[in-house]
C-alpha cells in the first residue's frame, strides 16, 4: 500500500478510525515524547510560518487542535 497524507485527502476517502488514533496520540503526549513530537510536527505544517526547527514538543494539544490543523493542511492543498 502507497503512503498517503492523511490531511491531503478528501474527508470521504480518509480512514474512518483515524479520528480515534488522533484522539489516542492527544491522550498520550503528556507521557510519551513520541506522541508529543507528532502534535509538534502536525502543528508546525498547520503553521507554515514556524521553521520546522523551532517546533517544540509541547503537552498535549486537543483533539480539536489535530483535527483544525489536518484540516487546515487540507484546504489550503485543495485551494491551489
Amino acid at each position: 500500500m502507497d503512503a498517503v497524507d492523511y490531511a491531503s485527502q478528501r474527508e470521504d476517502a480518509r480512514q474512518k478510525w483515524m479520528p480515534q488514533v488522533l484522539k489516542t496520540i492527544v491522550e498520550e503526549a503528556p507521557r510519551n515524547a513520541t506522541a508529543q513530537s507528532f502534535l509538534a510536527h502536525m502543528k508546525a505544517r498547520a503553521e507554515p510560518h514556524i521553521a520546522a526547527e523551532d517546533a517544540e514538543p509541547t503537552p498535549a494539544a486537543s483533539v480539536s487542535d489535530t483535527a483544525d490543523a489536518a484540516e487546515s493542511i487540507n484546504k489550503r492543498r485543495t485551494d491551489k
